[in-house]
């Protein structure tokens, strides 16, 4: 048996039974919270700490909701169209939406998590205590948060392996999985292998400025197109509050009413396939 399994063997016999049931009850919230390609998983990734049934039930009650104004005021089929397209989008593009967000601003903070874990290692620190350390000197942030997580359970004596399994289930992106993978490698080796970490530190900046320069190329589309959409929002909005008999004539018309429920059924789809399009992912 290996020093550092004698070592760990020695501590868990040294716990009191409070320890022990604490131990137990964090491997139990973090063996709960690593449930591969749940609805759960997902919220997790997108920083919305809610039971997955309590957010999709509130999803439908307010798509249905709002669904049943359009339809009674603006017309049945923009009501009809409205509820299929507010769920697809909360419970769907907003979630990855979000969930990449939380993935960049933790992307622009690993590569000074790299450096400060790698100089840590090298000072003769073992990996559970590098990883404290280069916790501490990262600012506030995404990252910085989920890490205080590992720590705490780092502490609590939950084993390394386990307590990165918050971060994977909290943070998306092959970055993290990249950085986790060769945590779990070279765990063991201490400051005796840096090379893997100075090429992963290397690595993640070279794919950050990569993702930088595609979201700068983005910005004048996505800025162009919230203008228009904007526009199509205001005008109707001026209209009605100007001239509301006009409008309500409008909708009297049954061909008139039609075309402008196909517009904003147009509006809602076009805002959709924007906001997927425009999600980069990497």
């Amino acid at each position: 048996m290996r020093e550092l399994d004698r070592f760990k063997a020695l501590k868990i016999q040294g716990l009191t039974a409070a320890q022990k049931t604490e131990k137990q009850q964090s491997q139990k919230k973090t063996t709960k919270d690593a449930k591969r390609g749940s609805y759960s998983e997902r919220l997790l990734q997108a920083g919305i700490y809610l039971p997955s049934s309590v957010y999709i039930v509130g999803i439908m009650l307010v798509a249905i909701f709002f669904g049943i104004l359009m339809g009674r005021y603006i017309g049945p089929l923009a009501g009809l169209i409205f509820i299929p397209a507010c769920l697809y989008y909360f419970l769907d593009v907003y979630l990855v939406a979000r969930a990449e967000k939380r993935r960049r601003d933790a992307v622009m903070q690993l590569p000074g998590f790299v450096d400060a874990l790698s100089a840590s290692l090298q000072t003769g620190y073992n990996m559970e205590k590098a990883i404290d350390h280069a916790t501490v000197a990262l600012p506030q942030g995404v990252f910085k948060r989920e890490l205080r997580r590992v720590t705490e359970l780092l502490d609590k004596g939950v084993a390394l392996d386990d307590a990165l399994i918050v971060i994977s289930n909290r943070i998306t992106g092959q970055e993290i999985v990249s950085l986790l993978v060769t945590i779990r490698l070279f765990s063991d080796m201490g400051g005796r292998v840096l090379e893997p970490f100075r090429r992963l530190g290397f690595k993640i900046r070279e794919q950050q400025a990569v993702l930088e320069r595609a979201q700068r190329d983005l910005v004048g589309t996505k800025q162009a197109f919230f203008v228009i959409f904007g526009l199509s929002i205001i005008v109707p909005i001026s209209l009605l509050s100007t001239q509301p008999d006009y409008l309500q004539q409008a909708f009297a018309d049954p061909r008139i009413g039609l075309v402008m429920q196909l517009a904003i059924v147009i509006q809602l789809v076009c805002f959709l396939l924007f906001k997927h399009f425009t999600t980069l992912k990497v």
